[in-house]
C-alpha cells in the first residue's frame, strides 16, 4: 500500500473570541447581564460600575420617568381561573369596564410561553420556598425537589411515583408511602390545590383548606370525593338524590365548587411573571410608537482613569498586564454598546410592525416571523433569536416577552393575513358572551369567525379552544 501526501486549501468561517463573547452577551437576560457586569468589573482594574445617581444624561432621566409613568398606569386584567371547570362561570369572572379589556383578555394568558420557558421565572423555587422553614433531612429534601420539579405550571403533579423514583435513582429509592407523605407536606405548605394529581383532588384540597363553618363545604367535599363523575356529566338531580339534600343546599355546594380555582399554579406563575423587570418600554412619541431601553448596559460601566498613570511604568510585565486589561475593558464596553443597539433595533422593528397592537390590543395583532424581521433590518435570523431571548417589553397592555410578538400567519379567502392570537382572542370573546343554557359549539364558532373574515376549519377551532383550556360546549352548558 502506497502512502501519499496531498495538500489542499479550503475556506472556513471561524469566530474570533471577541465575536463569540459579543454573541454570548446578546443572548443574556438582564439579570444574567448584571452578574456578567459585576464579575467583569471585579476582574478588571480598569472598569468601574456607574450608580443610577451618576447618570448625567437628561434624556435618560426623561426616559426613566416615561417608563415609570407607563408602568404605573397599566391596568392588569386577571385571567379567569375557572376556565377548565364544567359550567359557564360568567357570574364569577372579574368585571370588565372597557371595550379594549374585554377584547384583549387573552393577552394575560401567559401559560403558553411559561410552559416553553420554565427558566424565565422561579416558579418551582416559589413552591420550594414555602418549605424553607422546615428542617428536612437530605433524603426528604431530594424528594421535595423531585416532586416539585414535576409540578406543571397549572399546579398539577404530572409524574407517577415510579417516575419520581426513576428521577431519584440510584441516590435514593423512596417507597410510595414516603413519596405520598412528602407530597402531602408540599400540598399543605403551598397554595391550596398545588401538587394535586388531577382536577378532583385539586378541588378537594381547596375545599379542605376552607374553614369548617363555610356554607356548603361538607356537601361540596362529598360531591368531589364520591360523585365527581356526576358533576362532570352535569347531573345535579342525581347528586341531590344521592346526598339526600334539598335544592338550596345543593346550589350552595355547587356555587362553592364553581368558586374554586382549577389552575392554582397560575397564581404563582403570573405573580412571578409580573415581577419581571422589562428590558424595554414603548412610548407614543412624535406621531409614532417607539421602543426605549429601560437601562442601557453600556451606561452601567466605564473606564477607571485612575489606572492610566500606571501605564508609564518601566516594568514590562506590569505594563503588559495593564495594557491587556485596558484593551479588554474597552472591548467589553464596546460589546455592551453593540448589544444595546441590536436589542433596540430589533425591538423598534417589532413595535413598528405592531403599532396597531399598541393602540388597540390583541385584536389588532399582526403576524410576524423572525425571518421576516431579520430580512427587514438586514441581520441574521439567529441574531434576532438571541436579541429577543429572555427580554421583556412594557406596553400599554402589559409586560410581554419579546418572543410573544412572533407567530405564524393564517390567510383568509381574500388574501388577508391574521395571527392565531387574534383568532384565540375572538374565540374567547364569543365564549364569554355565549348563553349559559345554549353555549356555541366549534362549528358555530367557525361560522361566526367566517362572518368576520376569518376562515378556518372546525378542527382548528377545536385545537385553539383546547390550547386555551376551554371545555367543549356540552361541558360549558349550565342548567338554569
Amino acid at each position: 500500500m502506497k502512502t501519499t501526501l496531498n495538500i489542499s486549501s479550503q475556506q472556513r468561517l471561524r469566530l474570533t473570541p471577541q465575536l463569540e463573547y459579543s454573541i454570548r452577551l446578546l443572548n443574556l437576560s438582564s439579570s444574567d447581564l448584571e452578574e456578567e457586569i459585576a464579575d467583569t468589573v471585579n476582574s478588571n482594574p480598569f472598569l468601574e460600575t456607574i450608580e443610577v445617581d451618576d447618570f448625567s444624561d437628561t434624556s435618560t432621566i426623561s426616559k426613566q420617568k416615561d417608563y415609570k409613568y407607563l408602568q404605573a398606569n397599566i391596568s392588569n386584567i386577571p385571567k379567569d381561573p375557572l376556565g377548565t371547570l364544567f359550567f359557564s362561570y360568567r357570574d364569577s369572572k372579574p368585571s370588565v369596564t372597557t371595550k379594549e379589556k374585554n377584547e384583549t383578555g387573552d393577552f394575560l394568558d401567559n401559560s403558553a410561553w411559561l410552559e416553553k420557558h420554565p427558566a424565565d421565572i422561579k416558579y418551582h423555587q416559589n413552591i420550594i420556598n414555602n418549605l424553607i422553614l422546615l428542617k428536612l433531612v437530605e433524603s426528604d429534601r431530594l424528594i421535595v425537589e423531585a416532586i416539585v420539579g414535576c409540578i406543571n405550571f397549572k399546579g398539577y403533579l404530572s409524574a407517577t411515583n415510579d417516575e419520581i423514583r426513576k428521577i431519584l435513582s440510584p441516590v435514593i429509592v423512596p417507597s410510595d408511602k414516603k413519596i405520598n407523605s412528602i407530597l402531602k407536606l408540599i400540598q399543605k405548605s403551598s397554595i391550596p390545590g398545588i401538587g394535586a394529581r388531577n382536577l378532583s383532588e385539586c378541588l378537594g384540597l381547596q375545599l379542605e383548606a376552607l374553614p369548617h363553618e363555610t356554607p356548603g363545604r361538607n356537601e361540596a367535599l362529598k360531591i368531589i370525593s364520591k360523585y365527581f363523575s356526576l358533576l362532570v356529566k352535569k347531573r345535579p338531580s342525581d347528586i341531590k338524590k344521592h346526598l339526600n339534600i334539598d335544592e338550596i343546599t345543593l346550589n350552595i355546594a355547587l356555587r362553592l365548587i364553581q368558586s374554586l380555582d382549577a389552575s392554582p399554579g397560575e397564581k404563582i406563575s403570573l405573580k412571578a411573571a409580573s415581577n419581571v423587570t422589562p428590558d424595554l418600554f414603548v412610548k407614543y412619541d412624535n406621531q409614532q410608537w417607539k421602543a426605549f431601553l429601560t437601562n442601557k448596559g453600556s451606561d452601567r460601566v466605564r473606564i477607571n482613569d485612575d489606572f492610566h498613570r500606571y501605564l508609564s511604568t518601566d516594568d514590562t510585565k506590569t505594563k503588559d498586564f495593564l495594557n491587556k486589561h485596558l484593551k479588554s475593558a474597552r472591548w467589553f464596553i464596546h460589546s455592551l454598546e453593540k448589544r444595546d443597539v441590536t436589542i433596540l433595533k430589533v425591538a423598534q422593528e417589532i413595535v413598528s410592525n405592531q403599532a396597531s397592537f399598541m393602540e388597540n390590543g390583541i385584536n389588532s395583532f399582526i403576524p410576524l416571523t423572525m425571518q421576516a424581521l431579520a430580512n427587514k433590518i438586514e441581520i441574521h435570523e439567529s441574531t434576532v433569536s438571541r436579541a429577543i431571548n429572555d427580554k421583556y417589553i412594557l406596553t400599554p397592555f402589559g409586560t410581554y416577552p419579546l418572543k410573544y410578538f412572533f407567530s405564524v400567519s393564517l390567510k383568509g379567502p381574500d388574501g388577508a393575513t391574521f395571527s392565531p392570537k387574534v383568532v384565540k382572542a375572538r374565540i374567547q370573546k364569543m365564549v364569554n358572551s355565549e348563553s349559559q343554557s345554549t353555549p356555541i359549539n366549534d362549528a358555530d364558532i367557525a361560522k361566526l369567525l367566517k362572518n368576520q373574515g376569518i376562515t378556518i376549519a372546525r378542527r382548528t377551532v377545536a385545537k385553539y379552544r383546547k390550547q386555551m383550556d376551554i371545555p367543549i360546549a356540552n361541558q360549558r352548558r349550565r342548567r338554569l
